[in-house]
């Protein structure tokens, strides 16, 4: 089985000192806005464990006569999951609570199955309380997993996994890749029997020194993965943002061009698309420079050009929105010959109080605050996948994204954070400065947006 070490973010696992099982979360999430939350394991059919995944959700709508009124929506629900708290399937109607069978710490068990596995709540487990202990081997990385910033050069680090299920963890293959940047395994004890209780270390090393983009800034994710008998695995990934050095080449970038410097085009590392192009004695690939009719950050629906996989021209429009390069062409290849998309209606400059496009022009907004209200406030939110954002003024004062105190900046801390509310670790209580899309919880634009204004050293505005 593979797991992936993804060192994002704190991804710490809570588990009771019980012996003869690991405890696993009961993995469900609520939609936004979540009130009264109970999950819970109630028994057990056969291999699925039977529990409760209740709440109601608060929103605002229109009432009688003008003005907002608080709409109540009920989710009684029933889930069933799988003895490594996986989730199968939901349905309507909460069931009975059952008496519990017996109390142990912070946990309450409810049913006991023939093979040793048990379930209720941990009111340990955070922000959900819903567990299942089942027998076998299991493994955890004690290393804090931080989103990081480098500097340009090599960096080695060391990250540490303790086996901590019932029987030894078998370990048989370990490796590291990244996205754009290079990753070796210099060293590792992680092979073989890991016995219970026991840690075992792997040193990677990560090279982000080929990278290249046209803002000064990179992004990349390291992965760590290993295959072992371990029943469930664990999912981490650290992500970086690399400050890079100048090489003087006009932030060129290597790319798939290889030996063919030919002025095809090419997608490098970083970059969305370019020119192979012969520098210093080797082809790389060279931004391709926006002329009349490309496309810019705003994703209006122009008419524009790019490339197919096979090398082919093709006729689009602005319609797909990337991280590097702001708006970038949708085109429709079809063959060896491409044909254009359908005209689409552009969308005119100004829009409707509420809708922002993927221009961040400062046009007025309308959403919903974490504590349910709405507010007023600007287009101003870049984010990755829905074009802009509302930023919204919730309680007077304008949200700087990830500014959990209010002090006008963002600090690691708060970064920190940050991450953990997006996990689920922590309460969106913690920092509501988190949300700047008002959507009741922490997601990947939030992070992003937050990172944005840790960079920019303060808030806007």
């Amino acid at each position: 089985m593979k797991a992936f070490l993804c060192l994002v973010a704190f991804c710490s696992v809570a588990f009771a000192e019980l012996a003869g099982a690991y405890e696993y979360r009961l993995q469900f999430t609520p939609n936004p806005g979540d009130k009264d939350l109970v999950v819970a394991g109630y028994g057990f059919d056969a291999d699925t464990v039977v529990g409760n995944c209740s709440y109601y959700t608060v929103h605002s709508g229109s009432g009688r006569g003008g003005g907002y009124k608080s709409i109540k929506t009920y989710f009684n629900q029933t889930c069933t999951l799988d003895l490594y708290g996986s989730l199968l399937s939901i349905a309507a109607g909460a069931p009975v609570p059952p008496a519990p069978q017996y109390s142990s710490g912070t946990q309450t068990v409810y049913a006991v199955n023939a093979n040793g596995a048990y379930t209720g709540s941990d009111t340990a487990l955070l922000p959900y309380h819903g567990f299942v202990s089942t027998p076998g081997s299991h493994y955890s990385w004690t290393t804090s997993n931080a989103y990081a910033v480098l500097q340009q050069a090599l960096y080695t680090f060391t990250a540490t996994l303790v086996s901590d299920g019932d029987v030894p963890l078998q370990i048989s293959a370990l490796a590291a890749s990244a996205l754009y940047g290079g990753a070796v395994v210099d060293s590792t004890t992680c092979i073989g029997s890991v016995p219970v209780g026991t840690t075992c270390t792997v040193t990677v090393s990560y090279d982000p020194t080929q990278l290249r983009s046209p803002s000064g800034l990179a992004y990349d994710t390291l992965d760590i993965s290993l295959t072992s008998d371990s029943a469930q695995t664990d999912d981490f990934i650290q992500s970086y943002t690399i400050v890079l050095t100048s090489t003087g080449d006009g932030d060129t970038d290597p790319g798939n061009c290889g030996d063919a410097c030919d002025g095809g085009p090419c997608v490098g590392s970083l970059l969305h698309s370019g020119t192979c192009q012969p520098s210093d004695g080797q082809c790389i690939c060279v931004p391709n420079t926006p002329a009349p009719g490309d496309c810019a950050l705003a994703c209006d629906g122009r008419p524009c050009v790019g490339h197919c996989a096979d090398g082919t021209t093709a006729s689009g429009f602005c319609t797909e929105l990337t991280i590097d390069t702001g708006c970038a062409c949708a085109v429709v290849c079809a063959g060896p010959t491409s044909t254009p998309a359908p005209p689409v209606p552009t969308p005119t400059p100004t829009a409707a109080l509420g809708a922002c496009a993927a221009a961040c022009d400062d046009r007025p907004c309308e959403g919903e605050c974490p504590d349910g209200s709405l507010a007023h406030g600007t287009c101003a939110s870049l984010t990755i996948d829905r074009g802009c954002a509302c930023t919204l003024s919730c309680g007077g004062a304008a949200l700087c994204p990830g500014d959990c105190n209010g002090d006008g900046q963002v600090t690691v801390s708060e970064l920190v954070l940050g991450v953990n509310l997006a996990l689920g670790v922590l309460p969106l209580a913690e920092c509501p400065a988190i949300d700047a899309a008002g959507e009741g919880r922490a997601t990947v634009n939030d992070l992003v947006a937050a990172v944005g204004a840790a960079l920019a050293g303060a808030c806007p505005g």
